[in-house]
């Protein structure tokens, strides 16, 4: 049935209010996304459980220095985590990197897992951990690491 020609425009007017009632009643019920401080991925600010956080400046170092540093205080906290302040540590490590650069920041991307023993009073324990992320924070000069225990 196609309705007459008088009533279209009342129905293509009440279609429009409905429209525009509809679209503004879903504009202001979506509050955006906040952004980071600095761009920052969320993972420095709020680590994610069974993960740990290393950092270190590369102001009086080297890049790859600072990454190696930023490393160690990772794995440092994950070796405390499971063993206590005290402990050997021996491990193997395989890398495999992948930077990406966008707006003037680097973020590294690692596929390595690293197989780790610490020997605590002489008893070995087993640390398997994977670099999840590298993340490089060129204007305060900071490379930030990420990395996951897996036998957590």
């Amino acid at each position: 049935m196609i309705p007459s020609k008088r009533l279209l425009p009342t129905f293509l007017l009440l279609f429009l209010v409905t429209f525009l009632t509809i679209s503004c009643s879903q504009q202001s019920s979506h509050s955006p996304q906040p952004v980071s401080q600095n761009q920052k991925p969320d993972w420095i600010n709020k680590v994610p459980a069974g993960h740990y956080l290393g950092q270190a400046s590369y102001a009086l170092q080297t890049v790859k220095q600072a990454r190696e540093k930023a490393l160690n205080t990772a794995v440092s906290l994950l070796v405390a985590a499971k063993a206590g302040n005290t402990a050997e540590v021996s491990g193997d490590v395989q890398n495999k990197t992948t930077s990406v650069i966008r707006g003037g920041r680097e973020s590294l991307t690692n596929s390595s897992t690293i197989n780790t023993t610490v020997t605590i009073s002489g008893k070995e324990i087993p640390v398997q951990f994977r670099i999840v992320e590298f993340w490089r924070d060129r204007e305060a000069g900071y490379i930030y690491v990420l990395i996951e225990d897996l036998a957590a």
